[in-house]
């Protein structure tokens, strides 16, 4: 069984590295048996949090002020 633990990642938006967790899920794939042995592939994920302005602008609505 192969695991990964990467501490952080980087934002898509920004490029800035963060370590803030926003959400975990898992995702299970499973196949039919093949030779008598059923194949399943769990996959753990997590989204991370980027607080940067920069980020945060492209997130948020555009909303115009009256």
């Amino acid at each position: 069984m192969g695991t990964s633990a990467a501490r952080g990642a980087s934002c898509p938006e920004c490029a800035f590295r963060s370590v803030r967790v926003h959400s975990r899920y898992q995702r299970c794939l499973s196949d039919a048996a093949v030779g008598g042995v059923e194949t399943v592939i769990c996959l753990r994920a997590r989204r991370f949090y980027c607080g940067t302005p920069i980020a945060r602008e492209r997130r948020s609505p555009n909303r115009s002020r009256a």
